[in-house]
């Protein structure tokens, strides 16, 4: 309090080690790394997981629901009404005709033939279970959504094509918009540790971003036509050995600054 010094308080468990060697706990901020989440001002940042609790925690009860309705679920596919009241001999003729006739694979979809003025009604889910249902969905992309997850990265291809450019578009936007921020603040907070300019940390996400084979072969060719790329660099973006005289960068043999004029040598060509 008297110098405004940010300190960290680390508490461990009885089986748990942490090289805390200050009283009651305390780390200065000099010797510890925080990979501070999103947010503007504090100390902390705010937690996407914290933020988005509600959709979490509906997740979570859509998930219990569902196993608790389909393991105490005891409402039959269908019922037999038949007009007035039957004796347990008439009842129990009528359910075993009707397992024999109908029960089983090889029994499937056969005529049924209903005597004495019974009737079959198929029971279905109610609108409120099956609407229970398509919340469960709706919150494994909400909770995906969280990091920027596209929906087909977790195998929700439902609202989408699960193949083709839409999906190479929509995974390399996920590494543009969703992993780098992630990555930048890695390599920022990490380089705390090291000191010296010279020296840094940095993620290299250039496999994530591969296109297609020829749109990257054409931008090699063009890295390489003007002088930016050599050929040792284009073959280990490709996990290629490099090969003799490949560092050497090439340019376009009629290129001159601009405004200046041919020279002199070259005009008297014929």
């Amino acid at each position: 309090p008297g110098t405004g010094e940010l300190v960290y308080q680390v508490t461990v468990d009885d089986d748990d080690w942490a090289p805390v060697r200050e009283e009651g706990g305390l780390v200065r901020a000099e010797n510890l790394l925080h990979f501070r989440s999103f947010g503007v001002g504090g100390t902390e940042g705010l937690s996407p997981i914290g933020m988005a609790r509600q959709s979490i925690g509906t997740g979570w009860a859509a998930t219990s629901y569902i196993g608790s309705f389909f393991q105490r679920d005891a409402s039959p596919g269908g019922t037999i009404s038949v007009p007035g009241k039957l004796t347990d001999e008439q009842f129990d003729r009528l359910l075993r005709q009707w397992n024999d006739t109908h029960e089983g694979f090889d029994n499937s979809h056969r005529i049924g033939v209903m005597e004495g003025g019974a009737k079959w009604e198929k029971t279905t889910l109610s609108p409120a279970d099956s609407q229970f249902l398509e919340v469960y969905k709706l919150t494994r992309a909400e909770i995906a959504g969280i990091y920027g997850v596209p929906p087909h990265m977790i195998g929700d291809v439902e609202r989408s094509t699960s193949w083709g450019s839409g999906i190479e578009q929509q995974s390399l936007g996920y590494v543009i918009y969703s992993l780098m921020p992630w990555l930048t603040r890695l390599e920022r907070t990490a380089q705390r540790l090291l000191g010296d300019p010279s020296f840094y940390l940095r993620f290299n996400p250039d496999a994530l971003l591969r296109g297609d084979t020829p749109a990257r072969f054409t931008a090699y060719a063009q890295a390489k036509q003007w002088g930016w790329m050599s050929t040792n660099e284009i073959r280990a973006k490709e996990n290629e050995a490099p090969v003799e005289g490949g560092d050497e960068l090439l340019v376009p043999l009629n290129m001159q600054p601009l405004g200046s004029s041919a020279p002199p040598a070259q005009r008297a060509l014929p």
